[in-house]
């Protein structure tokens, strides 16, 4: 199960040259696209560059920017997966310089805020935008680890299968602002290929001392 680190502020961006050796990676949205570059941090282009900002706009929009996370150096991006077929299409065709990761719902929501928001209180929903995603080259799903067992019970099994990413990683007493989370040992037993952890690696004293906690709680 590979590691990646969420870094969100200039001070985890300064924890990146200590721990780039004990991940296999490193995740950043919008709020720090600005500061990261090959020059100033070339250890976050070492790994995995994972840019989540969960593209969802018009056809033209979210291939012009996912362009732009290609030339910016990332492997992978994340797309919402209720966009149209027509952005689909238009993406089909860069799946072999990055990896695309669907996102159906968030980890952030608890289960009254997705029902509301995908109306559908089963996982009618999950279901047909897997189909959507898989027609499109996608290989990558994000998914809360409580209901991982559950939507891996919907996809396929063997090499068409999807490569799960687990954001909402708490490890020991952590709290975050997650709705659904999970420690790194449940995502890993419910079949997790991809953890995400944050604060908990970068604002600890020794994050390769949590590194190593995480990875022998295993």
């Amino acid at each position: 199960m590979k590691i990646l680190i969420s870094i969100e502020t200039e001070k985890a961006l300064k924890t990146v040259p200590r721990i780039v050796d004990y991940v296999d990676g490193f995740k950043i949205n919008h709020l720090m696209l600005e500061q990261v570059n090959k020059y100033a941090y070339p250890e976050l282009f070492k790994k995995d560059l994972f840019i989540d900002c969960k593209l969802w706009d018009t056809p033209n929009t979210v291939e012009t920017v996912t362009k732009r996370f290609i030339d910016k150096g990332a492997t992978m991006t994340s797309i919402c997966a209720h966009n149209g077929l027509d952005v689909f299409e238009r993406l089909k065709n860069l799946s072999a310089d990055i990896r695309l990761v669907g996102v159906v719902s968030l980890t952030s929501w608890d289960y009254e805020t997705e029902r509301a928001v995908l109306r559908d209180v089963s996982y009618n929903v999950w279901s047909q935008c897997m189909a959507k995603l898989r027609n499109n080259n996608f290989q990558d799903l994000v998914c809360p680890v409580p209901e991982l067992r559950t939507i891996k019970s919907l996809d396929f099994t063997g090499p068409s299968a999807f490569r799960y990413i687990c954001p909402g990683i708490v490890f020991e007493k952590e709290t975050s602002g997650q709705a659904r989370t999970g420690t790194p040992k449940q995502a890993k037993d419910e079949g997790a290929s991809t953890i995400i952890l944050g604060r908990t690696v970068t604002e600890a004293e020794n994050p390769n001392s949590v590194l190593a906690n995480i990875k022998n709680s295993l």
